[in-house]
């Protein structure tokens, strides 16, 4: 028997039921964000009834709209998956394409989000990273910087960089207009990076001491104030407490050290002895730790040289982590702020924590240069260690890094 063939209208008709019938089983059209340039998956091979006939194994099914990162969440780069719901020989596959989020431009992050569970549809929504932020495969990230010194040069430079120390823009030279009559170093940042402060060796003894910048004003913006000076000659090594009231520091005069109250203008003596040298704030500023001959001691803060040191370990150039109770120090190791096995991490000198703790920033030397690297803080003797260069310092020594926030 002869079969009608069907009109091109009738197969149009046909098609159109088709795909109507698809979109009630998906739960609708796919979003508009689903037809980006992001990043897919392949999609699985289609289930099939086994030859010899056995049941498929039964599986949970998965909700149509899944994310990643659970919902609207900028800090952190995931993605959001739709599925399709395909019936074959009786059983239920479902295609996934996962949509990742990204970066528009270095400020704003495009990030995909589910409204509901039980559509099949992924949202797409342009979120900025605000003032202190920057777009960083596909999350915003704060924006951290570095200050370090040159002595070839008898300056300060800054580099704003990314969370892990990648820089966002060429490093700038800290304009202070007394130099090259003083001599600058030792330089440390306020934990949101808005003030500087730093130590002044001049021809001119009156000019010596700590000093206090505005990086927001600096004193080469017409306008702005000089750095302030804050204490004497024989400060030395300033560095800030974590929530920025109080400045740690050396005396070179009479080996001690001391805690500076910004808000009073007065100085607390924590502890006083021959030969005591790098003093950091440790275990969140409830600590101080410091070498005395190559060995690191720690004491309480509020010790006011009435405290017997605890040696916590065998070496140099103490830096403890301000959200932390981990001290990194010597070329490079960590250890608890209270003692305990010390970790050796990598070959280098002069550690100092990213604002997050998740790396160590330090020196290597490389020929006639010095190269500021960094990695992270869990690598274990030199493995599994993720290891970057952020900067070549030339002759520099000293530096910071916090965030900007």
């Amino acid at each position: 028997m002869a079969h009608k063939k069907l009109s091109l209208r009738t197969k149009a008709f046909i098609a159109i039921a088709a795909i109507l019938i698809i979109l009630l089983l998906t739960g609708g059209a796919p979003d508009i964000a689903e037809f980006s340039a992001a990043k897919r998956i392949a999609e699985p091979s289609v289930i099939t009834q086994p030859i010899d006939g056995a049941p498929l194994p039964v599986k949970p099914k998965p909700p149509l709209c899944f994310e990643g990162d659970k919902g609207l969440d900028i800090k952190n780069a995931s993605f959001c998956k739709y599925a399709t719901r395909v019936t074959n020989n009786g059983y239920t596959v479902y295609y996934s394409s996962p949509l990742y989020d990204s970066c528009v431009d270095e400020s704003t992050v495009l990030e995909y989000f589910c409204t509901s569970p039980t559509t099949a549809r992924c949202h797409a929504e342009e979120i900025p990273c605000g003032p202190d932020g920057i777009c960083k495969d596909g999350a915003c990230v704060p924006k951290t910087r570095i200050v370090y010194e040159n002595a070839s040069e008898n300056a300060l430079w800054i580099l704003d960089a990314t969370d892990d120390g990648t820089p966002i823009a060429a490093h700038s030279k800290v304009t202070i207009k007394r130099s090259p009559s003083w001599f600058v170093r030792n330089p440390a940042l306020s934990h949101d990076g808005g003030q500087l402060t730093f130590e002044v060796t001049s021809v001119n003894p009156a000019d010596n001491g700590i000093y206090l910048m505005d990086l927001s004003c600096p004193e080469a913006q017409a306008g702005c104030p000089p750095a302030q000076k804050l204490l004497p000659e024989e400060a030395r090594m300033p560095e800030f407490s974590p929530d920025d009231t109080e400045l740690l520091y050396r005396n070179v005069s009479s080996p001690s050290v001391w805690i500076y109250d910004l808000s009073t203008a007065t100085s607390t003596l924590a502890y006083a002895s021959a030969g005591v040298v790098k003093p950091t704030w440790s275990n969140l500023g409830n600590n101080i730790t410091f070498a005395i001959s190559s060995n690191l001691y720690t004491i309480p803060a509020n010790c006011n040289n009435s405290c017997t040191p605890k040696q916590i370990a065998s070496d140099s150039s103490p830096r403890g982590y301000w959200q932390g109770t981990d001290v990194a120090y010597g070329g490079i190791s960590v250890v608890p702020y209270d003692g305990g096995v010390p970790r050796t991490v990598i070959s280098g000198m002069l550690p100092v924590w990213s604002p997050d703790g998740k790396w160590i920033a330090y020196f290597v030397f490389s020929g006639p240069t010095v190269l500021m690297k960094r990695v992270n803080s869990d690598c274990t003797g030199g493995v599994g260690c993720d290891v970057a260069t952020i900067l070549d310092v030339g002759s520099g020594s000293p530096f910071d890094w916090q965030r900007l926030a």
